[in-house]
């Protein structure tokens, strides 16, 4: 049987892949187009630069030629300057080859770095089509789960008092709360799936025996409803919290209300202000997880009569917990 939790599980995982493939993708393009523009436009400079060597290097040579000529016809009166002449003609050949052999590695270089380019880019966008195919399955195969689990959810062929009936109804609620967070349904969904909840399981439900004598009512949910000095909501992204997270937050706003209340800040004595100013609860109180709809209430109420009516709570309903 595939649990909400599996299929939330996979959800996420399949969001962050489905993430991690578009941002390689962009990577991939911005990294092409990086190698592609930056070192491009270093090559053709030191191409453009290795070709105007070679112009002044052919320039040198033509001069040189013409001196060695015009030298020659001055012979046997210019037989020094020539052997000079000639000397340094040898020498700009020289140069005039190192510098057509520099221009050539230089193009043969930017023709390699394209085609580097655009082998590696290939092989990049193989390995984003292979992981997108993949995801894609993933996709496919949590739909089909999901479509398994729709069919449990909303079988009306469970009985009402057989245990799976629980399950189900505890199921469904995880369910609204998962599309809750997917932004596919609303909050009474979520509530309404509550209710069915405890309905199905309040005959399960821990019930005190003196409840009635300490002037605690119980609600048609068996659970307590006790008096509140002050309340605050959980929200359903949150309900998986444990205990202390809960609490902290429920403190952080305590401290808050009471800048802003002063007759909330009247009920407690200057001990107690000091440790809600410290973001720790009160002493004499505890935070109760109210187990009556809607979900996700916290309450501040007196720790031994919380203590004192045995209850199930709010906690332990919330959510599945292990």
């Amino acid at each position: 049987m595939v649990s909400v939790k599996d299929v939330s599980a996979l959800h996420d995982t399949c969001v962050r892949a489905d993430g991690i493939v578009q941002d390689i993708h962009e990577g991939s393009k911005t990294l092409k187009n990086t190698m592609q523009n930056v070192t491009k436009a270093k090559l053709t400079a030191e191409e453009m630069h290795s070709t105007a060597l070679v112009a002044d290097a052919i320039t040198k040579v033509v001069t040189l030629k013409a001196e060695v000529a015009t030298l020659t016809a001055g012979l046997p009166q210019t037989a020094g300057a020539l052997a000079v002449a000639q000397i340094q003609l040898q020498t700009a050949l020289e140069n005039l080859t190192l510098m057509e052999q520099r221009l050539s590695l230089v193009c043969e270089l930017n023709s390699e770095f394209m085609i580097f380019c655009e082998e590696n880019v290939d092989k990049l966008d193989i390995y984003i089509e292979h992981f997108s195919s993949i995801v894609n399955l993933l996709n496919a195969r949590i739909n089909h789960a999901v479509d398994a689990l729709e069919i449990y959810l909303f079988d009306a062929n469970i009985r009402q008092d057989h245990i799976e009936f629980m399950r189900q109804k505890s199921q469904y609620f995880e369910y609204q709360k998962m599309l809750y967070t997917m932004n596919k349904t609303g909050i009474k969904d979520v509530e309404d799936a509550y209710i069915e909840k405890l309905n199905a399981k309040k005959n399960t439900f821990i019930t005190s025996k003196n409840a009635s004598e300490l002037d605690v009512k119980i609600s048609k949910y068996n659970m307590p409803e006790f008096e509140a000095n002050f309340e605050t909501k959980v929200a359903i992204s949150d309900f998986n919290k444990e205990r202390y997270v809960h609490d902290k937050m429920a403190n952080m706003r305590l401290k808050e209300a009471i800048t802003k209340n002063d007759s909330l800040k009247n009920k407690f004595s200057p001990r107690q202000l000091e440790q809600i100013e410290n973001g720790i609860t009160p002493d004499g109180y505890t935070w109760h997880h109210d187990g009556n709809p809607p979900p996700g209430r916290l309450q501040l109420v007196d720790t031994s009569l919380h203590n004192a009516v045995r209850h199930t709570g709010g906690y332990s309903l919330w959510c599945e917990r292990e």
